[in-house]
């Protein structure tokens, strides 16, 4: 004998309320230059807050604070880890590209970033400097928009993640 059952009907949510969206419980930043999301236990601290090299840190709240107190202690951090993520109007270097020598390897991607195809420059520290250990990898996306350049950096590659999902 073959036993027949009625089909089950599953019901769908029309008043979806989670999301695949990975930001979409992320804050909002915005200033006169720059408008994007970041992570809800992340900060921003604007570094340089006029002219043609505007610039603000992006970094987990807790580095924010040591970023602020060495900028603001103008005894300078050089570079590297410590700085987590920069977002910079960068006009003075917008010829500037990275390239490969003796203390770092750059391999380059092109990718989209708001709709505009930009360059993203990877850089493998092969010597130490103020940038990193050999191993260490530097982010770096180029983006030309209305004449300006603008610069934005991931200097701490446990961040990849939250800097793609900046980048999105």
């Amino acid at each position: 004998a073959v036993e027949t059952t009625e089909p089950t009907t599953v019901p769908i949510a029309t008043n979806n309320t989670t999301s695949n969206d990975p930001t979409a419980n992320w804050k909002s930043y915005s200033d006169k230059k720059y408008s994007f999301k970041l992570p809800m236990n992340w900060d921003t601290y604007l570094g340089i807050p006029e002219g043609k090299d505007y610039q603000v840190f992006v970094a987990p709240s807790e580095k924010i604070t040591q970023i602020k107190k060495a900028w603001e202690s103008g005894s300078g951090f050089g570079g590297g880890p410590f700085l987590n993520m920069s977002i910079q109007m960068d006009n003075d270097n917008k010829n500037y590209i990275p390239k490969s020598d003796e203390y770092q390897k750059v391999t380059t991607k092109d990718i989209i970033v708001s709709g505009i195809a930009s360059k993203l420059y990877i850089t493998e520290v092969l010597l130490s400097s103020p940038m990193g250990e050999p191993g260490d990898k530097l982010y770096s996306v180029k983006i030309l928009y209305k004449n300006n350049n603008y610069n934005i950096q991931l200097f701490d590659g446990q961040y990849k993640t939250e800097f793609d999902q900046i980048l999105s």
